[in-house]
């Protein structure tokens, strides 16, 4: 999946996911959730390339997911996939 990318990746991805939020600002997706993906993911799970058959550059997609299920699962961050992997858990 990802490069793991640190905490406040993670802190975001939560933060989308369970709708909590962990800062006093709420995250702008386009702004600020959007540019790490791409940054991070997009080469290897984007619109040219996908790993195990998970494209991330669009949410339907993400929750769609690839070989391993979904990437995303909203509402439960605890059993999605993305925060799985970039707490470093294996697949």
């Amino acid at each position: 999946m990802c490069v793991r990318v640190g905490t406040w990746f993670l802190a975001i991805t939560l933060t989308l996911q369970t709708g909590v939020e962990l800062f006093a600002a709420p995250v702008d997706y386009l702004r600020e959730i959007r540019p790490l993906l791409s940054q991070n993911c997009y080469q290897c799970h984007g619109a040219s390339q996908q790993k195990h058959g998970l494209r991330l550059d669009t949410a339907a997609l993400a929750v769609k997911g690839g070989e391993h299920g979904p990437a995303i699962l909203p509402g439960r961050s605890d059993a999605s996939l993305l925060v799985q992997v970039l707490m470093g858990h294996p697949l």
